[in-house]
């Protein structure tokens, strides 16, 4: 469980977002809408402890997450975010094998256990056919499936991600935004992903969080007055996607 305690975002004193007091329950995926520049990956970022916010804090499990170590955070968070890695020549495969690191033995040796977890996932996202290519020769969207699938092998109770479906065509993006509640619900991560797809998030999310004029709040997309709920500029892509055709 992830709790924001009167958290104020931003840079050099900026704030984007003030004063969120949210919680974000283990087995549920939420999805971060807001508009370019709102504050939705610095928000990730924050909450990831990789980015100190102006004010307020952020708890795992009832402990602040600073006190937590270095080690402890990669064991308990898995973070994606939207630039590729700079790691060009390394093959898929051993990028995968390095989402384990956090959870080795003391001898940093991969177990069978290992292995046979790495590999579900390879097949879970549907990548087996990349898992002998280097990354460079690996699309934008082949790429960020890769690394997505490498967070869920990190095998963190949170899972963070910034604009994960950004490069996908509109299948793969399907695939992936059912993909997320599913995993999270079946396997009792927090998943919570930023993005701009609005009808797909709808469709698969179980509580939006919303920024909206430096303010955020979380909204359960499966109200009856979701609209009421929702500024203008949200509604409007619902409203184009009332005709069956989400990925308008």
């Amino acid at each position: 469980m992830i709790n924001l305690h009167n958290l104020s975002i931003g840079y050099a004193g900026e704030p984007l977002l003030e004063n969120i007091n949210e919680t974000f329950e283990l087995g549920n995926f939420y999805c971060i809408l807001g508009r370019n520049g709102s504050g939705k990956s610095t928000l990730i970022r924050t909450i990831s402890g990789i980015h100190k916010p102006i004010n307020g804090y952020v708890t795992l499990e009832d402990k602040p997450l600073n006190s937590y170590s270095n080690k402890i955070k990669a064991q308990r968070i898995a973070l994606v975010l939207s630039r590729s890695p700079q790691t060009n020549y390394l093959k898929v495969i051993d990028l995968l094998n390095l989402a384990r690191y956090p959870n080795l033995n003391h001898w940093a040796h991969h177990s069978k256990k290992d292995y046979d977890h790495i590999h579900k996932f390879i097949d879970i996202f549907n990548i087996q056919e990349l898992i002998s290519k280097r990354l460079n020769e690996c699309s934008d969207g082949q790429l960020q499936k890769v690394m997505i699938a490498r967070a869920f092998i990190q095998a963190s109770d949170v899972i963070l991600l910034d604009e994960p479906t950004a490069f996908l065509d509109p299948a793969q993006k399907l695939e992936i935004m059912q993909l997320l509640p599913t995993i999270a619900k079946e396997q009792h991560k927090l998943v919570v992903a930023s993005t701009h797809d609005v009808a797909l998030a709808a469709h698969t999310a179980n509580q939006f969080g919303v920024i909206d004029h430096q303010t955020f709040k979380m909204i359960n997309p499966k109200t009856s007055n979701l609209t009421n709920q929702l500024p203008s500029w949200i509604t409007a892509h619902l409203n184009e996607s009332t005709s069956g055709n989400i990925f308008r």
